[in-house]
């Protein structure tokens, strides 16, 4: 499903968030998003999901034009939204985090294949509250692709992830875009290792698009300051 974003600008009471914004994502692509703290990116998100309702413009999902719409109308529309904090119930076992990611959705046995992290598969009783970090990332994201989305919007989700474990998740980030088809939207600080299985790229400055294009084409000042 295609999704094109046209916003004319994002606030939070007075001040002017992002402004002057238009992509569009096509099924099976990877869009990176990077800039700066504060530039706008999670602003963005929220917005997209319904959650941030301050903003004017249009959302298009295939032929379908969206305004407003609440975060459980896009969801069954195929939307995921995986915010910066992780979303996993420390108090639930592996199996009911995935159970509760997908009540209305897929089965408990069609999503345990999904699991990242292949220790958790042994591990499935157990309460998510003694998962390291990276596992609770992994399981977070199972939790998000257990939905079967179309389209998945991830908020640094490689966050305080050593370079292996942040490998391993980008990894099947990309795998799971060529097997099913689904978009991911990515905001991340690991500029190289996401620009690895990116198609298209969005830089953030000053509260606007620094840059919307192809992976391989990003101007070598932009790239630089990305990686200073």
């Amino acid at each position: 499903m295609r999704l094109h974003v046209k916003i004319d600008e994002i606030r939070y009471q007075e001040a002017i968030v992002l402004s002057e914004v238009d992509f569009q994502v096509q099924p099976g692509e990877v869009l990176a998003l990077f800039g700066k703290n504060g530039t706008g990116k999670s602003s963005l998100f929220r917005s997209i999901m319904g959650i941030h309702g301050d903003w004017n413009g249009t959302i298009q999902l295939g032929e379908k034009t969206l305004q407003r719409a609440q975060p459980h109308e896009l969801r069954a529309l195929g939307l995921a939204y995986m915010p910066q904090s992780r979303p996993v119930f420390d108090r639930l076992s592996i199996r009911d985090n995935l159970r509760a990611s997908t009540i209305g959705g897929s089965s408990e046995l069609a999503v345990t294949h999904r699991l990242l992290n292949e220790s958790l598969k042994s591990r499935f009783h157990d309460n998510a509250s003694v998962l390291s970090g990276g596992e609770k990332q992994a399981l977070g994201l199972s939790m998000i692709f257990a939905t079967d989305p179309k389209i998945a919007l991830l908020d640094e989700p490689c966050a305080s992830l050593s370079a292996a474990a942040s490998a391993k998740i980008l990894s099947f980030i990309k795998e799971q875009t060529q097997e099913t088809g689904m978009s991911v939207l990515i905001i991340e600080q690991k500029v190289q290792e996401l620009i690895a299985i990116a198609d298209k790229v969005l830089i953030f400055a000053d509260h606007r698009v620094a840059y919307n294009g192809n992976v391989l084409t990003i101007p070598t000042h932009l790239y630089n300051h990305l990686c200073a």
